[in-house]
């Protein structure tokens, strides 16, 4: 199968996470030296068992979506505009098998997918790369924590851009779990879709 070539380009801040099940115990070093830079952390290189764990955690999150099909994981940690709180935002990109001749036949294809998808929200677009669906979605699960089992609601914003000479449809999702700047999510999502780019081959 031939994949589409194409670039992303991501706001200053995210890393890549690991894609290996079981990182070596120098990936995780390097992951989180690479963090506590992005963090801008005085010395990055001067790790503590925090940022290790950090590390760990987010490497446990790249393996996880490897294992759902993702070809690229990042993660970034923003400061949220309104208050003293942190936004944990992670980029996945995917690649789908559309069988498309013409890109509305794949936008064609999306949009019916949204029968079994349950997509909160579909809306047709017109990117730099060429005419694409934008999808939202939300999951709500429950996690333990150090005060009792929380719910934790995660959000997503997905491109899905046909390629236009191969039967492909890539998709950059952006989610994160802050509700409450879900806003400012969206339009960093909105700002990574248009960097997208199809290269030459």
């Amino acid at each position: 199968m031939q994949v589409p070539s194409f670039s992303v380009t991501l706001p200053e801040g995210f890393v890549e996470l690991p894609r290996e099940s079981e990182p070596s115990a120098e990936r995780l070093v390097e992951l989180a030296q690479e963090w506590q830079a992005a963090l801008g952390v005085p010395n990055p290189g001067e790790l503590t068992e925090g940022s290790l764990e950090t590390a760990a955690m987010l490497a446990a999150t790249g393996t996880a979506a490897a294992v759902a099909g993702s070809t690229h994981t990042s993660a970034a940690l923003y400061r949220s505009p309104e208050a003293a709180r942190p936004i944990m935002v992670l980029v996945n990109l995917f690649t789908e098998r559309t069988d498309h001749e013409a890109v509305s036949e794949a936008l064609e294809l999306v949009q019916k997918l949204s029968t079994t998808h349950s997509f909160d929200r579909l809306e047709r677009v017109s990117l730099p790369a060429g005419e694409s669906i934008v999808t939202e979605t939300s999951h709500a699960g429950r996690h333990e924590s150090p005060i009792g089992p929380v719910t934790l609601t995660t959000r997503s914003l997905s491109a899905w851009i046909p390629a236009p000479h191969l039967p492909e449809t890539v998709v950059i999702e952006v989610s994160s779990n802050n509700a409450e700047d879900w806003s400012h999510v969206a339009g960093l999502a909105k700002h990574i879709f248009d960097t997208f780019t199809w290269e030459e081959e």
